[in-house]
């Protein structure tokens, strides 16, 4: 079984998110759609949660 996200993937995701949501931009940035909670990031795997970043960073 894959390993699962790291917490520092976590983490970053939760700043990202936390970042679009306050410029105005939740859920208009990127190709990826994944869960917003830590509970549900921390589930992804960690090849998922690099894509779910780059996603999120807008570098696709």
């Amino acid at each position: 079984m894959a390993e699962t996200a790291t917490p520092d993937q976590i983490r970053t995701i939760l700043d990202l998110l936390r970042r679009q949501a306050r410029d105005g931009e939740a859920g208009t940035v990127g190709f990826f759609k994944g869960p917003t909670d830590r509970d549900g990031i921390a589930t992804l795997t960690r090849t998922e949660a690099d894509l779910y970043i780059d996603s999120l960073r807008g570098e696709y």
